[in-house]
C-alpha cells in the first residue's frame, strides 16, 4: 500500500496481523522483505506488524529530498499517525538509519509512541 507524507512522497507500506502493534525498521540500503520470514511468525503470535520502505528504498518514491534521519523519523510519525497506531514495539538493525530514526522517535521528538526497542549488532 501507499502512504503520501506530508511533503507530497509516496511510502510503501505493510500492515498485516491484529493486535499489539510492531514496527519493523529496516537498516540503509534495505527493503521490508528483508523481515519476511519474521511477519507471519510474529503475527501467529497475536501481533499487528508494520513494515515499510523508507523514501528513495524498495517500492517507496524516488526523491531529491528528505534525506535526513530526522525526515525519515517525521515520515514514520506521520505514517505511523496515519494507522492509528499510537504505541508499538519496535526491533531495528544496528545501521545508523534505524538507530537514528528510532533513537529519535523514541527519546526525542516522539517520545512515549514506543513501549518496547531491541537492536541488533552485527
Amino acid at each position: 500500500m501507499l502512504f503520501k507524507t506530508s511533503d507530497n512522497v509516496k511510502i510503501n507500506y505493510e500492515l498485516t496481523g491484529k493486535g499489539k502493534p510492531i514496527v519493523l525498521v529496516n537498516g540503509f540500503g534495505a527493503y521490508q522483505e528483508i523481515w519476511s520470514a519474521q511477519v507471519p511468525f510474529l503475527n501467529k503470535l497475536g501481533y499487528q506488524v508494520l513494515t515499510y520502505d523508507h523514501r528513495n528504498m524498495g517500492k517507496s518514491q524516488r526523491t531529491e529530498k528528505g534525506h535526513t534521519i530526522e525526515r525519515l523519523t517525521q515520515d514514520l510519525n506521520e505514517l505511523t499517525s496515519f494507522l492509528k497506531i499510537k504505541q508499538a514495539a519496535g526491533p531495528g538493525g544496528s545501521t545508523t538509519r534505524s538507530r537514528g530514526v528510532f533513537k529519535l522517535f523514541f527519546g526525542g521528538t516522539f517520545n512515549g509512541r514506543f513501549y518496547h526497542l531491541l537492536f541488533n549488532e552485527k
